[in-house]
């Protein structure tokens, strides 16, 4: 299996917790691409991504602002 992430790693920080959900974060806003290849050795199979990448859906759709990459602990980890 191989990977493309494309994250240029600028934009507006954003911190947050979230008790009700049990979570909590440090993200960028910032446009992401990945793209994936997966084979299965000895099957002549071959898995990929869609060639225009795949991307991080834009949160405004949620209501939530721009798109965002980041770190996320929730579980036992959240506190």
């Amino acid at each position: 299996m191989s990977f493309d992430v494309r994250w240029p790693g600028h934009g507006d920080r954003q911190k947050i917790h979230n008790e009700e959900f049990g979570f909590a974060g440090d993200y960028v806003a910032s446009p992401t691409t990945i793209k994936f290849t997966a084979f299965v050795d000895g099957v002549r199979v071959i898995y990929r991504s869609d060639p225009q990448g795949q991307y991080n859906v834009p949160v405004e759709d949620f209501g939530a602002g721009p798109p965002a990459v980041g770190r996320e602990r929730n579980g036992v980890f959240f506190r």
